[in-house]
């Protein structure tokens, strides 16, 4: 039991630890998508950071290289939830199974932040300083224009 109460704790350390990089590293690491897609093949894109065909390569190659693994963990991340959700479902809660089910779901989470953050560190290895920088600007940019153009979630009210 007390093996489980140290894994537990070292998971609920961990996890806010692993959201608080992701929170402060996200903007300047910014590789996963701030454009709608693959940012580094839009020509605009390429020119206004001043990348070299060198550098896109080497981005596309990381790209390929995580992304099988990431949708291995979304998979892995969907399956635990979906046991949780029955768990959670059934008619009488086996706590043991229940417990289990959530340390599986915040390994799968944890799991998937840390690839995508390697992800975008990798790339963040491949550009320079100044494009890191123009990059995290851009993807700044684009949010702001997002949140401008969509409308805040409307409410619904309980009956």
């Amino acid at each position: 039991m007390g093996d489980v109460t140290m894994t537990r704790t070292r998971l609920l350390l961990f996890v806010p630890a692993v959201l608080l990089l992701a929170a402060t590293f996200a903007p300047a690491l910014a590789a996963d998508d701030p454009f709608g897609g693959r940012w580094w093949t839009r020509p605009r894109v390429v020119e206004r950071l001043g990348l070299s065909e060198s550098q896109v390569q080497q981005i596309e190659r990381i790209s390929y290289e995580h992304q099988d693994r990431i949708l291995e963990l979304r998979a892995e991340l969907a399956r635990a939830n979906l046991a949780l959700g029955r768990l959670l479902e059934a008619e009488k809660i086996d706590d043991k199974a229940l417990a289990d089910a959530i340390d599986r779901v915040v390994e799968a989470r944890c799991a998937l932040a840390r690839s995508e953050l390697e992800s975008r560190a990798a790339v963040a290895r491949v550009l320079e300083l100044p494009q890191r920088r123009m990059l995290a600007d851009l993807r700044r940019s684009v949010e702001r224009m997002r949140e401008q153009r969509t409308p805040p979630p409307r409410r619904r009210r309980l009956r």
